[in-house]
């Protein structure tokens, strides 16, 4: 993952002024040349906290989070009992300390590549069980299948990956599938922003940061 260069002096700023303990940034993600395919702005501090029982919101996932030293050895770091989920379950615990505050700019590029996640499906749902039985959760299963149909598409296996993006639609994220397969159908064009077709009002304007940031790192 690739940082803008502002990126902790801007969070340091905010935690600052905000008076809050934990701040998170907004993040695109990008392929392995490092162009643009995916972002959108961050959700708010109100929106995080209120999706974040159920699934983890949090963009750019432990690259786009700053907490203070204090505040993790009040809460406890990382649990070693989760495989794939210890940054949503520290996220609930941070955010049982006081909420967040967020930086909405395009602060951390997420690499995707093939090798990002692993098809442990079974230790993922042995994470799920966990974070159900320590809070009292219940998953959002249309946020879930849409993860695992990504995960299954940067390991090249296109068959299970369609069956969670429908399971997905079916559990009620219509919309972030149906921007998924926009998403895909973009990278077919030539373009820096890898097709900058028909999105959400104000997505590309909000991206763009983040492709000068990411020239000038290109050099």
């Amino acid at each position: 993952d690739l940082w803008a260069s502002e990126k902790l002096a801007l969070q340091l700023a905010t935690a600052r002024d905000s008076g809050r303990q934990w701040v998170y940034t907004g993040a695109v993600r990008i392929d392995l040349r490092q162009r643009i395919i995916g972002g959108t702005p961050p959700p708010t501090p109100e929106e995080f906290l209120a999706h974040l029982p159920r699934w983890n919101p949090m963009p750019g996932g432990c690259s786009g989070v700053l907490a203070s030293a204090s505040v993790v050895a009040e809460v406890g770091s990382f649990d070693a009992r989760y495989q794939h989920f210890a940054d949503w379950e520290l996220w609930i615990r941070l955010a049982g300390a006081g909420p967040p505050a967020v930086v909405d700019q395009p602060l951390v590029a997420y690499r995707i590549h093939p090798g990002n996640r692993t098809l442990d499906t079974v230790g993922m749902r042995e994470d799920l069980a966990l974070i159900e039985d320590a809070y009292g959760n219940t998953p959002d299963w249309g946020a879930i299948h849409h993860y695992l149909a990504w995960v299954y598409l940067r390991s090249g296996r296109r068959v299970p990956a369609l069956r969670h993006f429908g399971q997905a639609a079916l559990h009620g994220s219509l919309v972030p599938v149906a921007r998924s397969f926009a998403t895909l159908a973009r990278r077919r064009l030539p373009s820096r922003l890898a097709g900058a077709g028909p999105e959400v009002a104000g997505v590309t304007a909000w991206r763009q940061p983040a492709i000068e940031w990411l020239d000038r790192v290109a050099g």
